[in-house]
């Protein structure tokens, strides 16, 4: 496998019909990888951490690229907590309110993916009558 991604590979182009409706449920503007839970960071360890950089976890090759982190929306995005509106809910920090807005996030990302899947199965449906 190649150890640095292409151009194409790195351009979001249309965002998939998921990604939209992830955006609209956890109250995102733009999916880019500023509000990606796989953005990460990295650095030398311990002794040398006087500088690190960001990472990529999902797909590695994107660390490789000068323009990563990118600020376009990415086809790969994944919504992270506490870069969507959910922690906005979080009002006196004890347990129970943070898993309040836990459990709303999950709830919505898993409305959004099972609204996808309806969709992707009506569509499969749809198009085996016309056969």
């Amino acid at each position: 496998m190649n150890d640095v991604a292409t151009k194409e590979e790195a351009r979001g182009g249309s965002l998939p019909p998921l990604v939209l409706r992830l955006k609209e449920a956890c109250g995102v503007g733009l999916a880019n990888c500023a509000t990606c839970d796989c953005l990460g960071s990295d650095d030398d360890g311990a002794e040398y951490t006087v500088n690190s950089w960001p990472v990529c976890t999902k797909i590695e090759r994107f660390t490789n690229l000068r323009s990563f982190p990118f600020k376009k929306e990415m086809k790969c995005w994944e919504p992270g907590f506490w870069l969507t509106k959910f922690p906005d809910m979080i009002t006196t920090g004890d347990d129970a309110d943070v898993d309040a807005a836990v459990a709303a996030y999950h709830q919505a990302c898993t409305a959004a993916c099972q609204a996808e899947e309806n969709a992707k199965l009506s569509h499969e449906e749809g198009g085996k009558d016309q056969l």
